[in-house]
């Protein structure tokens, strides 16, 4: 089933062509953005944390395309090649392209889908991308960006972002032990055209902890909410 998470309508009846359980689009006659979304390394599409995220976003009248990278279709429990998930998420944003009614296109990812995203912006494949193509992808979202290993503490991973050419916004838990202040204010301010924002209490997979400022609101809510005002603005 393609969209376990509502029922259909007229734009998302077309996802019954996508292949079974490789993508699930969230495509309602109000959405005004489409996001294409990948998930973490060790989980998948189905995953209850990229579902609760994903219902969020249409709440706001963002659509996703969640999708698989083939490692997880062929049953391995983490990635191979970063190269090989660069394509398949090159991929995705193809089925984006093909399903999402003209609608303004964004790259995401949780964890490590977010740091795919980041290659992918800056890849030979979207630069040299048609022109239309181009035109209808606006930028990138990255949802608990793993800036760095655990108790690891650099910005080795980020050498090609120098070379972004479209905006960015990343959201961080200040409990993320992936993303600690230090690196982040470097990062911040080697990456001008990356918006960054912190969700208080929360950790790297977006769950609340006992420090959580305001523990009775859903942080997927949040996100959500600023990503729609996010995309609103830059459009």
């Amino acid at each position: 089933m393609i969209n376990p998470n509502g029922g259909a309508t007229r734009r998302d009846m077309q996802s019954k062509a996508l292949p079974k359980n490789q993508y699930a689009l969230t495509l309602n006659n109000d959405a005004t953005a489409l996001i294409v979304l990948a998930h973490g390394s060790a989980t998948h599409l189905g995953s209850t944390h990229l579902a609760a995220l994903s219902r969020a976003l249409a709440a706001e009248n963002v659509a996703t395309l969640r999708f698989n990278f083939r490692y997880r279709m062929a049953d391995r429990a983490f990635p191979g090649k970063l190269s090989e998930s660069i394509k398949d998420f090159y991929d995705a944003f193809q089925v984006g392209l093909d399903v999402g009614y003209g609608l303004p296109t964004f790259l995401a990812g949780h964890s490590y889908g977010g740091r795919v995203m980041t290659h992918l912006l800056v890849d030979n494949c979207l630069v040299d991308a048609p022109a239309a193509q181009q035109a209808q992808l606006k930028g990138g979202i990255a949802y608990s960006l793993p800036l760095h290993p655990k108790a690891k503490p650099s910005l080795d991973r980020w050498q090609h972002l120098p070379s972004l050419r479209h905006p960015m916004l990343v959201f961080a838990g200040d409990r993320d032990p992936m993303i600690s202040p230090r690196i982040a204010s470097e990062f911040i301010a080697q990456n001008p055209g990356c918006t960054f924002q912190w969700i208080p209490g929360a950790d790297h997979g977006l769950q609340l902890t006992k420090k959580a400022t305001n523990p009775h609101q859903s942080v997927y809510e949040q996100v959500a909410q600023r990503t729609r005002a996010w995309i609103s603005a830059i459009s």
